[in-house]
C-alpha cells in the first residue's frame, strides 16, 4: 500500500473519531443549543481575521503551552499572557497584566464602576491596540490560564475590528458567549475547558463560579466541533496541493 493511501486512510480515521467525539459531547446538550453553537462558530470564520487561521496545520492550530506556562500563570502572569499573544499573532497589540482592578480601570474606555472581590478577570481597552487585563491571582494557575484565554480573545476581537451582530435583547451576554467561541476558534479551547470552574474562600465566604459564559458541556461540544472544522479545512488544502 502506498504512502499516500495510508495518509488518506489515517485522515479518514481521524475524521471518524472527530465525529464520534462530537456525537458523544452532543448527547448532553439540547438540539437547539447544538445548532446555535454550530451556527455561531461557523459565523466566526466568516471574518478574515479568523478564517486565515484555518490555514494552520491541525497540529499547530491548537495552543500547546510551554513547560513553564502554568508556572508563569501563577507567578509571572505577564509572561503567560505574552505566550498566548504570540501564539494568536497579536505581536502589535500591547496587553498589560495587573492584579489591581482599580489600576486596570485608569484611562480605560470601558471602565467599570463596580469592584467585586470574586471577579476572576476583566479587560479594559485603552485604544484599539492597547489593553489592560485585571487578573485575580488568588485562583489556580489553570483558572488563570482560562481567564487569560477569554480576555485575550476579547483583545483579538476588538483589535481586529470584528463585530458580532445579534437581535437578542441580551446583547452583552451574546457577545461574551461569542468571545468564548472565539477563544475556541483561536485554538485556546483546551485552556478554557481545563480552567472552567473556580472556587475559593475569603473572610468566611465561599466563592464559586465559572470562567466565561458557556457551560462546560457547551465548551466541550464546541471544542469537538472545532476539531472537525480544522480537520476538514486541512483536507481541502491537501486536495488543492
Amino acid at each position: 500500500m502506498s504512502k499516500n493511501k495510508l495518509i488518506i486512510i489515517w485522515d479518514n480515521i481521524k475524521v471518524l473519531v472527530g465525529w464520534i467525539n462530537l456525537l458523544f459531547q452532543g448527547v448532553w446538550i439540547k438540539s437547539s443549543i447544538r445548532k446555535s453553537l454550530r451556527k455561531n462558530l461557523e459565523c466566526i470564520f466568516i471574518f478574515p481575521e479568523f478564517k486565515k487561521r484555518l490555514l494552520y496545520h491541525p497540529k499547530s492550530f491548537f495552543f500547546k503551552p510551554s513547560n513553564d506556562f502554568f508556572y508563569f500563570c501563577e507567578y509571572k502572569t505577564q509572561k503567560a499572557a505574552e505566550e498566548i499573544l504570540t501564539y494568536c499573532g497579536l505581536g502589535k497589540v500591547s496587553v498589560k497584566i495587573t492584579y489591581d482592578e482599580l489600576e486596570a480601570q485608569r484611562g480605560s474606555l470601558l471602565a467599570s464602576a463596580m469592584f467585586r472581590n470574586d471577579l476572576p478577570g476583566k479587560i479594559y481597552q485603552l485604544n484599539q491596540n492597547q489593553y489592560t487585563i485585571y487578573i485575580n491571582n488568588t485562583y489556580h494557575p489553570k483558572v488563570i490560564a482560562a481567564i487569560l484565554s477569554h480576555e485575550i480573545s476579547h483583545a483579538y476581537i476588538m483589535s481586529s475590528g470584528v463585530k458580532f451582530k445579534t437581535n437578542s435583547p441580551q446583547k452583552e451576554r451574546f457577545e461574551e458567549q461569542m468571545t468564548d467561541l472565539a477563544a475556541i476558534a483561536l485554538g485556546l479551547g483546551r485552556l478554557m475547558m481545563d480552567g472552567h470552574f473556580y472556587s475559593f474562600r475569603e473572610k468566611g465566604i465561599d466563592y464559586t463560579g465559572i470562567v466565561g459564559y458557556l457551560k462546560s458541556g457547551e465548551l466541550a461540544y464546541a471544542q469537538a466541533l472545532m476539531g472537525l472544522i480544522i480537520g476538514q479545512a486541512d483536507r481541502k488544502i491537501k486536495s488543492i496541493i
